[in-house]
Order: C-alpha cells, then structure tokens, then sequence
C-alpha cells in the first residue's frame, strides 16, 4: 500500500489507538487507579488529560493521540511511553501496513533495540543508541566509582583505567559512525587523564 500523505488514500491506524486505550485501561487498573486520579497526575504533569477523554481513549471513541499525551500519560502511569504502544501480550501487532510482528519485537524496534524484524537494511538500527547507552553506563559506573570509600586503593585505580579507557574506546566509535559523543564535565575529563593505553 502507497501513502502519499492525502486524507482519501491515508490508511486506517485507530487499531494504534484502540490498543494503546487497552493498555491505558489495563495499566491503570493494575495500579488502581481511577481515570479521575490518572487525570489528577496528567495536570500535575503539566498537560492536563481530561477523565473522559481518558474514559474515551479506554473505550475506543477516542481516535487521537498526541506525542505528548502519550507520554504525559505513561508518566502518570509510571511506566515507558512504549508500555501504551505495544506490550509482550501483543502477538501479533500491525506495526506498519501489512506488517504483524510480535510485541515484544515491536517494542524493541519502537525504543531502538532492534531493527523491525523482516527489514532488509543492512544498517545497525540499535547502533547510535546502543552507543549511547553504553556511554551513559560507563560514566554511571566511574561516578560510583568516584564515591567509593576507598578512592586510592590499587583495585579502584584498576577501575578506574579500566572505565576510561572504555568510554575514550565508545567515544571513539561514536566518532566513526558519525554521532557527536556527548560533552564531557570537568571532572569527567579529569577521569580520562588516568586513561593510558595499554602495553
């Protein structure tokens, strides 16, 4: 099926809709909460989501959604906004025309995981964001490092070589696939002085 982007051709998504006030209703009632106290926190959030349009995104009436209402709804729910999209109980799910994959690939996908299963790019989806994430754990991990109670010991300076060296390696992949690393603070560039390469 061609979409050329016109209202006459534009395919029938409200399944996305329908499913995501399924999970609305299922996550809500697993926290017990009311649609009212799941309002109450989308106000508290910034971006109020009324009862009944709660109540009519649960029943199906309801057949838009934007970005920020999903979010602002996976927030008040405690959960990623992904939860809403699709869920592990979803098999299968039409994430694109014709296209059924499992929740649980849909949702990898969806959060950059993984590639769609069945793509046949050859390109790393989870690439740049994997990246990311690696880099983040490895500045979690020097910064707990940082706070340890013995700083000075042998084994912490192993650490400590050891993580620098591997966030100087992710920036350095970072750079080859064409993805500016993230600015370093000051005490993080102090970290990668200790960084030295190996014998």
């Amino acid at each position: 099926m061609t979409y050329s982007g016109s209202n006459t051709d534009k395919p029938d998504f409200n399944h996305w809709h329908r499913r995501i006030g399924t999970h609305l209703g299922r996550l809500r009632d697993a926290r017990g909460l009311s649609a009212q106290q799941v309002a109450d926190r989308t106000r508290g959030l910034g971006v109020e989501i009324t009862r009944s349009s709660i109540a009519n995104l649960e029943s199906g009436r309801k057949t838009s959604l934007s970005v920020v209402e999903l979010a602002v709804l996976a927030a008040a729910l405690d959960v990623a906004p992904v939860r809403l999209l699709f869920d592990v109980e979803d098999d299968p799910v039409e994430v694109l025309p014709g296209n059924r994959v499992h929740g649980i690939d849909a949702a990898d996908w969806f959060s950059g995981l993984a590639s769609l299963p069945g793509s046949t790019s050859s390109e790393d989806i989870a690439g740049p964001l994997a990246l990311f994430r690696r880099h983040k754990e490895i500045r979690q991990k020097l910064t707990a490092l940082n706070e340890a109670d013995e700083p000075n010991n042998s084994r912490t300076s192993d650490l400590l070589h050891a993580w620098t060296t591997a966030l100087l390696a992710t920036r350095s992949e970072m750079t080859a696939c064409n993805v500016t690393p993230p600015v370093l603070d000051t005490k993080t560039q102090r970290w990668l002085s200790y960084a030295k390469p190996d014998a």
